[in-house]
């Protein structure tokens, strides 16, 4: 087998991403992977999104799980959602 020869900085760049990682891991359906030297790509339902940085990641993740709690809040409650989320990757909060 063949490793590749990181640097001590870029092996400590990538392992920034443990957290999302492990946050992606527990939605179905999601595809995930460090790209070199050390971005995310990050695949869902035919969408693709690159993060730069991990909290990048972990905030788009965040964000989109806090967006589908407060709509399915309303939707509930009946209560008119007068505001768009981003086109991020809203749907990996559902599963």
């Amino acid at each position: 087998m063949i490793f590749p020869d990181f640097s001590a900085e870029l092996n400590k760049r990538r392992a920034e991403y443990v957290e999302v990682k492990k946050l992606l891991r527990e939605k179905e359906g999601v595809r995930y992977g460090l790209v070199y030297p050390a971005r995310l790509r990050v695949s869902f339902q035919g969408q693709e999104k690159m993060f730069d940085t991990p909290q990048a990641g972990i905030t788009n993740i965040k964000r989109t799980r806090l967006q589908n709690i407060a709509s399915h809040w309303k939707q509930h409650h009946n209560i008119r959602n007068e505001t768009r989320g981003d086109a991020g990757f809203v749907e990996i909060a559902k599963k």
